[in-house]
């Protein structure tokens, strides 16, 4: 078995993977709710149709804990063979429950990958891409108290972008650079103390012809990591170049590389932000397909650090890989909200959540459109979300019932 371990602790009614090493395709998982008493076949989990079938591992909704210990171990029905069992502690539930609120419907033109932050007492949303009509970028910003009426309120003086980084660092709002759909890359950064006049801080950073980088503030820092580069974009030749690297600024225009090559993947396409029990935290991701690399790589792990050095993988969470989601951290939990998968092609309405980075939780009952690349940010109103190719606005909030 390489999942539980002997030093795992599952939450009651979350989802998790068994796993085991080995090559032979008739090994098969059982489990024993009476210290070893009895055995039978876990009843497994299917999180969607289209989700593959993956080998030596399958998917399981822990149960209640029982009044003897939970035992799992593996099987081989061909030879008999039995591997040792693990010996799973089970803790108690940390499902929640939530209410969604639709706050505005077609309160601007449909758009994907815009910065929503709140700064100043309002809501600002600012760039994306109208990926319905026009099909070109904006630098548009517009404003809302509540998230219910939005007005615009400038033109940014930096170029149309959107799957921009944006943070929030020292009282001010950055934008960390751009994308290629200018035909160029955009390896600048800006700030503003007010939302509205800005500052170019640099014109050229180290890390910034690339596109599809995370980007965060954690620590007194901005940081920004991984992306990729978009060769055909820039009338370049392949091939492209993928990173994993990670820098850190304590002013915007002075980068330091802290690593070039982070044990995680080389990725990017994560919106939101996610600093999760005083840690970064990088989760899913993927690749954009060149034309020298036709096909996208998604990912469905999950990474922390507190110094961008030195990085802890966690449990693999239960979801699908995936890219152009958001990542946010709302009432102790971290959030996975929507993106994009390659398993179907499509667009997600899903929204995931954990307590402690191990256990996942879906939450059900998503009553918005499925999207990607969406606009997320946390107040102390409530999580919220819009656009990521619609023209509406949503709120989380804790439900009054919840335990």
């Amino acid at each position: 078995m390489t999942s539980p371990t002997a030093t795992s602790k599952w939450a009651e009614g979350s989802l998790h993977w068994l796993t085991w090493d080995g090559t032979t395709s008739t090994a098969s998982f059982e489990v024993s709710l009476d210290s070893g008493l009895t055995w039978v076949a876990p009843e497994t989990e299917v999180i969607s149709v289209y989700y593959p079938s993956v080998p030596r591992r399958e998917l399981w909704r822990v149960p209640p804990a029982p009044t003897g210990a939970i035992k799992v171990r593996v099987v081989d029905r061909a030879s008999g063979l039995v591997a040792p069992a693990v010996t799973l502690t089970i803790i108690p539930s940390q499902k929640a429950s939530y209410v969604w609120q639709q706050m505005a419907t077609n309160a601007f033109a449909p758009r994907d990958g815009a910065a929503l932050e709140s700064f100043n007492g309002e809501l600002r949303l600012y760039g994306g891409w109208d990926a319905q009509f026009d099909k070109v970028s904006t630098n548009e910003v517009l404003t809302s108290p509540t998230g219910a009426t939005w007005t615009e309120d400038s033109r940014a003086p930096w170029e149309e972008r959107h799957t921009f980084g944006f943070a929030q660092h020292a009282g001010k709002l950055f934008v960390l650079g751009g994308d290629a759909q200018q035909w160029h890359y955009q390896p600048d950064v800006w700030s503003t103390a007010d939302g509205t006049n800005w500052e170019l801080v640099a014109n050229a950073v180290p890390w910034g012809e690339r596109v599809l980088h995370y980007a965060l503030a954690y620590d007194g820092a901005l940081w920004v990591m991984g992306g990729q580069t978009l060769p055909e974009y820039v009338g370049r030749p392949p091939p492209v170049t993928y990173y994993n690297d990670v820098w850190r600024s304590y002013d915007g225009a002075n980068w330091t590389r802290v690593l070039q090559h982070a044990p995680w993947r080389p990725r990017g396409a994560i919106g939101g932000r996610s600093v999760f029990q005083n840690e970064m935290w990088i989760v899913g991701g993927g690749t954009y397909d060149t034309l020298d690399v036709p096909t996208r790589t998604l990912y469905a792990d999950a990474w922390s650090s507190t110094n961008g050095v030195k990085w802890t993988k966690h449990t693999d969470p239960p979801w699908f890989p995936r890219q152009y989601h958001s990542l946010e951290v709302f009432d102790g939990r971290l959030w996975v909200l929507g993106g994009y998968t390659w398993q179907i092609s499509e667009n997600l309405t899903e929204v995931w959540y954990t307590v402690d980075g191990e256990n996942w939780y879906e939450l059900e009952g998503t009553p918005w459109n499925e999207r990607h690349a969406a606009s997320t940010v946390v107040t102390a109103d409530g999580l919220y979300i819009g656009a990521g190719g619609w023209s509406d606005m949503w709120r989380l909030t804790r439900s009054s019932t919840s335990p």
